[in-house]
Formats: C-alpha cells, structure tokens, sequence
C-alpha cells in the first residue's frame, strides 16, 4: 500500500484537476480504457469504489490501496497524458514549474516508502569523473527502484 499524506493527495488532485469528481479531461468510458490500454489495470473494479463512484473517488482508492510501485508507474503515466492533453510547460510558467517539482517529490517519496534519498550529501574529497559517474549511477538505480544496487555502488 502506498503512503500518501493527506497535504500530497491534495497536490495530486490540483495536478489532476480532481475537483467535482472528476479526472484530467476523462469521461467514464476513456478513463477506462486508458488504465486498461496503458496500464493493464481495470479502474472499475468493485474494490476500487470503496470511496464512492466517481472517477476521483476511484483514482483516490486506487492510490490509497495499490502498491508502491504500481501507483508510481500510474502517477507517471497520468502525468504524461496531461502534458499529451494540455502541451508542456514551458520553465516560465512558475505555477506549473512549482507543480511539477512538487509532483516528482511527491513520486520519489512514494517510490522510496516515504523517505527521499538525497545524493548531495555524498561527500566530494576531489573533483573527479569516476565519482561523478558513480554519483550518476546511484541517483539511476535510486530513481529505478532499486536501492540494493545503489548501495553497492555507495559501498565502492
């Protein structure tokens, strides 16, 4: 089950224009279809109506009770229908910058049970290219999920 906080949830719903219950720019039917086609995943189960009918309601349960990893992979791909259906922002939108770096935290946060590993505290004795690409490494196999691998490569 993925942890989200109540203040988190509220930024998903600002990001996914979640008011009224409604999601993003989906009727029933293409809200549907897309969890189906993108995610193999069927939003109108039964258990996902635990908070009611609606499609927000249903997107609220579905990340309250799937696991982490599941609801990161659909926070991403409900990101990248919003920006398909509203254009990228550009950096000068300090809004929407604000959200997006919000909204990340919010998806690392998740991927890491709550916690966001940070990889500037690794301490710089030297300049250098071999620690530079180590540090690269890490930061991949932190975003990727798989914190064994990056504490191997801590450990070199």
């Amino acid at each position: 089950m993925a942890k989200i906080k109540s203040l988190d949830m509220r930024v998903l719903e600002d990001i996914f224009e979640m008011g009224a219950g409604y999601v993003l720019n989906f009727s029933d039917r293409t809200m549907g279809d897309f969890f189906y086609h993108e995610l193999s995943i069927d939003i109108d189960d039964e258990k996902y109506r635990r908070f009611g009918h609606s499609k927000a309601k249903r997107l609220r349960c579905f990340l309250y009770t799937e696991n982490p990893g599941v609801v990161v992979k659909t926070l991403r791909a409900l990101w990248d229908y919003r920006d398909a259906i509203k254009g990228p922002f550009g950096e000068d939108d300090e809004k929407e910058r604000i959200l997006k770096e919000r909204f990340f935290e919010i998806v690392r946060g998740i991927e890491v049970g709550g916690e966001v590993i940070r990889t500037d505290v690794i301490e710089k004795f030297e300049q250098s290219q071999t620690l530079e690409e180590l540090i690269s490494a890490i930061e991949r196999d932190i975003q990727a999920n798989k914190p064994q691998a990056a504490l191997d490569r801590l450990h070199t």
